[in-house]
């Protein structure tokens, strides 16, 4: 043994580190400490976690019932790599099923098989969670879980969902960033605000990347597909002194959108996305370790599109003759984590500022939506440019025990400032609507700050029997200050307004939960919690153009109860996780939108969802392994206010929410003889199905957006340090539909309209990957 290791200490000997394997397996190369060790780490009530165990994460599945792995080493003879699963839930390391509520992962490795290119699209992928992509924006898009969570977004704040990227808070729709070199997402379902703060009234992400290794290591890996698709990738990783670390990331995709221009018949943008990570991890002591991170984002050419359902084929928009520019998004990311040992308690800084901005051109008139509705469209009806500016910096200081701890606790401080600018800034001109409100130059500041103190305990009160409490109390203060500018040609009467706003609140968000450790495989849990989501201010509220005041949006609650059971046969080789919950929420938001006017005015509304979720895996052979997800999700609206204009009933279903939603996957191992010098060769296949029941369109139940099933395959030859694969996304070439949105009759006795976007059909590609 080492002998720097004492239990509970932070541990990193040299070699430490995260890395893939040269036939592209993610493994650590961590040194754990022996079994003799992890026995004695382990509380008397709880089972320790089995020591020479190969396992990672990987699928949509709950992370305690992930599929044990056998490393993929080189030669047979050589000795296995240990990669025992942890997640950090709870803001620190623990076995998935020591955390007694939900939790999804998906791993590095996955989502560069799956070719999962960002947070948003992995999300896709687990059962439960639930998107409204708002016209392909994934910046403005909308993230539920179990049916919780705003029915539209009101503002940029207004995210249910809370996202961290190494334990450092950004707004969910930042999910849209590159996602590349990581080492797992881990999604918590349920309110997450004791730790998490008040944007995680539904769940949250955890996205945890790859850190720098002491030893030197590194990949490159190439695609290239239909509709013009590439991606290149590579990362870098070693020592640069005894005490230094560092690793070096970067990924560009590229492709033609799926989506053509009617006018010209050409795709309607190329998308051009590029990200590059640098981190440093500097060491001087064995308890002490210092991590500095810079992410530098940029996404091109993701226009806000809405397309006449039924679509086309190929599917086409009428944007007129007006020139188009293309959209772009930039996003900054700098974090600093140190984590020190005091000897009683782990102490951990977290410091980070994340900017994004985002351009973003819209066309207020698509062609064949108002030939349809008004029997005639604009050949120039105009345009309006739109820019969202961002920036949040924020500090967190706790405490928590140390590993193997028999007392599992966490305490901290959390201070957050944001800042948002949500412009018109060129008065662009809707020639079609002379006195709309887009014919100005709107200019908008939302600020807020917060403060919080949190803590959260979980404690043996009998043999096999733990308690988890926890609290946070959190204060607010936000403030609006807005202005309009008619432009020369708006005869409209009011020429300049101004709207300035702010508002306080406090509140104290919890839980309560209980876990029995039926044996060493088995545990059960129930877990009652409060979620919490402050007021604030509509990003684009109208009454300010009008003269009169965009009054702040109410705050929203919901209290939720689970009760699950997580469980993982000795040998590894088979798994089940089990969760039935019930949510009710208060006053959640919903965006209204004037399709005469263009106004958008919040409404509150109350709802209620339940459900049951299953997942679990099966290694039935030697390199086989079966995994499956299930969510049953019933989500309906129960309160809408009297004085309501929007058209939301209650016993409507919540939008976006399938009743029925899983996945299924087959992973699919065989060595081969050697050939072409390769050594110790293996062919792999991974095959997955994603499924969904149809879903409500729309808070007033208008449409329905039909049920769909994605099909992916991945398959190919790897050995030594080099892979070759093809891969095909969407297979069966089923084009569901991400989002939908219903535009009423415009004339009396006149036809309505849905309009939506289609995913992108069937894509074939080829893919080469060299480790080293």
């Amino acid at each position: 043994m080492d002998p720097d290791f004492r239990p509970g200490a932070l541990y990193f000997p040299k070699g430490a580190g995260h890395r893939k394997s040269l036939n592209n397996t993610w493994t650590h190369s961590f040194s754990y400490p022996s079994e003799s060790h992890v026995q004695a780490l382990a509380p008397p009530s709880v089972p320790a976690l089995a020591p020479h165990r190969v396992r990672r994460p990987g699928g949509a599945l709950a992370a305690a019932a992930q599929p044990a792995e056998e490393a993929r080493t080189p030669g047979a003879d050589e000795p296995k790599t240990l990669e025992p699963v942890v997640v950090r839930a709870r803001l620190a390391d623990e076995a998935p099923r020591e955390v007694p509520f939900s939790v999804n992962v998906i791993g590095g490795q996955e989502m560069e098989e799956r070719r999962l290119f960002s947070v948003e699209e992995a999300l896709w992928q687990i059962p439960g969670v639930e998107m409204n992509s708002n016209g392909g924006d994934s910046w403005n898009a909308n993230v539920r879980i179990r049916g919780v969570g705003a029915l539209q977004k009101v503002s940029g704040e207004d995210a249910s969902v809370g996202l961290t990227v190494d334990g450092q808070p950004m707004l969910v729709n930042n999910m849209s960033s590159q996602a590349f070199d990581l080492e797992r997402v881990e999604v918590l379902k349920g309110p997450q605000g004791t730790l998490l703060g008040n944007y995680s009234e539904a769940g949250a992400i955890n996205v945890i990347t790859a850190k720098p290794t002491r030893h030197f290591e590194g990949y490159v890996r190439s695609e290239i597909g239909t509709d013009r698709q590439r991606m290149a990738e590579g990362a870098i990783s070693g020592p640069l002194s005894e005490t230094l670390s560092a690793r070096l990331a970067l990924r560009g995709t590229a492709s033609d959108h799926w989506v053509h221009d009617w006018q010209t018949g050409a795709v309607v943008s190329t998308p051009r996305d590029t990200g590059v990570r640098g981190t440093l991890l500097w060491q001087p002591l064995a308890t002490t370790k210092l991590t500095l991170t810079a992410q530098h984002d940029s996404l091109r050419g993701h226009p806000n599109i809405f397309a006449l359902h039924p679509y086309g084929d190929p599917v086409a928009v009428d944007r007129g003759t007006t020139p188009w520019t293309n959209d772009s998004r930039s996003v900054d990311r700098v974090g600093a984590t140190l984590e020190h040992d005091l000897g009683f308690a782990l102490l951990t800084s977290v410091t980070g500022y994340v900017k994004a901005d985002t351009w973003m051109m819209n066309i207020p008139y698509e062609g064949h939506q108002y030939r349809r509705l008004i029997g005639m469209a604009p050949e120039d009806g105009g345009y309006f440019v739109m820019r969202n500016g961002e920036g949040t910096t924020s500090q967190e200081l706790r405490l928590s025990s140390r590993p193997g701890d028999r007392v599992f606790w966490v305490a901290g401080l959390n201070w957050l400032r944001h800042q948002r600018d949500v412009d018109m800034p060129f008065g662009a001109f809707d020639h079609f609507y002379p006195t709309n409100y887009t014919n100005g130059t709107m200019l908008r500041r939302l600020e807020s700050t917060s403060r919080a103190v949190f803590g959260e305990a979980t404690f043996p009160v009998a043999e096999r029997l733990k308690l988890t409490t926890g609290l946070r109390h959190t204060w607010d203060r936000k403030r609006q200050r807005a202005s309009w500018q008619a432009v020369p040609g708006n005869d409209g009467p009011i020429r300049y307004a101004e709207d300035n706003h702010a508002l306080r609140d406090h509140y104290t968000t919890g839980r309560l939960g209980l876990g029995w450790a039926l044996d060493a495989q088995t545990h059960l849990y129930a877990m009652a919690s409060r979620g919490y989501k402050s007021g604030g201010y509509n990003d684009y509220g109208t009454n300010v153009t009008l003269g009169g005041r965009d009054a702040p949006y109410a705050a929203a609650r919901v209290n939720a109860l689970e009760i699950g059971a997580k469980h993982e046969s000795a040998d590894g080789r088979f798994g089940l996780n089990a969760a039935l919950f019930e949510s009710r929420g208060k006053g959640d938001h919903m965006l209204f939108f004037d399709v005469m006017t263009f106004g958008m005015y919040a409404e509150n509304v109350d709802t209620r969802s339940r459900g049951l979720e299953l997942s679990g895996f099966w290694k039935p052979a030697a390199g086989l392994t079966l995994d499956a997800a299930l969510a049953y999700t019933d989500a309906k609206i129960t309160g809408v206010a009297a004085t309501s204009t929007s058209g939301a009933a209650a016993g409507n279903r919540v939008p976006d929410s399938p009743k029925w939603s899983g996945s299924i996957g087959v992973q699919h191992r065989m060595p081969l003889a050697s050939f072409m010098g390769w050594q110790s060769p293996a062919w792999s296949t991974r095959l997955g199905l994603r499924f969904a029941s149809s879903r409500a369109g729309d808070p007033q139940n208008q449409f329905t957006l039909p049920g769909y099933h994605q099909v992916d395959l991945r398959t190919g030859v790897s050995g030594g340090k080099t892979e070759l694969y093809l891969w095909v996304k969407n297979l069966t070439d089923k084009r569901y539909d991400s989002f939908g949105y219903y535009y009423p009759a415009m004339v009396e006795g006149g036809p309505d309209a849905v309009m939506g976007l289609p995913v992108r059909g069937r894509t074939v590609g080829v893919g080469f990957a060299y480790y080293f």
